[in-house]
């Protein structure tokens, strides 16, 4: 969990840097040398954030035992039978699902033209 929410907070800082750079190249012509200085303080210190929380992340992760990438993960779990089983009974209830939706509205059409016959359009 901690891993997660220090992603978060680097994602805001992240967000924070780049509005404060942005907002420092706007005001340039208008700013005065304290002003100035005081953005690039600011930025700054939202890099040195940055640093330290994705240092923070990666003890933590290496700690954890994810040193390999997100796609040598799946490759791993790939052949596994209790994920294939789990991914094919996924597929088999949207498949269900989706019959029944559809198996719904027919009903319903079907309804609608015996209740009404030959008379869709017609004006009596």
């Amino acid at each position: 969990m901690e891993i997660l929410e220090n992603k978060e907070v680097l994602k805001k800082v992240k967000c924070n840097r780049t509005h404060s750079s942005s907002v420092l190249k706007w005001k340039t012509s208008t700013m005065t040398v304290e002003g100035m200085l005081n953005a690039k303080a600011e930025i700054a210190s939202y890099t040195e954030v940055i640093t330290s929380l994705e240092e923070a992340i990666n003890i933590k992760t290496l700690e954890l035992g994810f040193t390999e990438t997100p796609k040598g993960s799946l490759c791993k779990f790939k052949g596994d039978a209790f994920l294939c089983l789990w991914m094919s009974a996924l597929m088999l209830h949207g498949r269900i699902v989706q019959n029944l939706i559809a198996r719904k509205f027919e009903m319903k059409k079907l309804k609608h033209l015996v209740c009404y016959g030959d008379r869709i359009g017609k004006y009596f």
